[in-house]
């Protein structure tokens, strides 16, 4: 091999040699054995691989991800924590949602105020008992649903027949039903 093809493989191989002879020489200054150096750099190859995805999935999830590795030989390890969602996104969604809750019981005591609190003073005699028929009927309702959550809690309890609590305080639910009867 004579030729210039055989030349330039030998300089390619003396090439190689040469670089992994300095690679040697530099994991023998820091104390590294050739075969942990290349498992280091395995490591961290893979570390790096595996951040990549961490850092991937909890962009595209939203969710926090925390990854731990644990370092070649099992001495000692690595964690690293990729938020999803960052921290201003989280208090402007939280203060959005309390805002919907306030518009939504805003709305809802709108409706309320609408069917109930009407101007009677403007009503005629014939809307006034109307009126007043609607809101009894609204309070006769209000009643029942609460007794029907007291009667299992009360059945549970083992209560009796009277209408005082353990500290001997009437039961509004009563007070109200019997205000309903005169």
């Amino acid at each position: 091999m004579a030729d210039g093809n055989g030349k330039n493989q030998q300089a390619q191989s003396s090439s190689s040699s040469a670089s992994t002879a300095a690679a040697d020489e530099q994991r023998e200054a820091t104390g590294m054995s050739p075969a942990l150096a290349r498992t280091a750099d395995d490591f961290n190859r893979a570390h790096g691989e595996l951040k990549a995805e961490a850092a991937a999935m909890a962009a595209e999830c939203g969710v926090d991800v925390h990854v731990i590795a644990f370092l070649p030989g099992g001495d000692a390890a690595t964690k690293h924590t990729f938020l999803g969602i960052p921290p201003d996104a989280t208090v402007a969604a939280e203060e959005a949602k309390r805002n919907q809750a306030v518009a939504k019981a805003a709305k809802d005591k709108a409706k309320l105020m609408a069917f109930v609190g009407k101007d009677v003073s403007k009503m005629t005699m014939e809307e006034a008992k109307t009126h007043r028929e609607k809101l009894m009927n609204l309070r006769a309702n209000v009643i029942r649903k609460l007794q029907q959550k007291v009667a299992p809690a009360t059945s549970i309890a083992g209560g009796g027949g009277d209408d005082e609590d353990e500290d001997g305080h009437r039961n509004k639910i009563s007070k109200i039903g019997s205000s309903l009867a005169s």
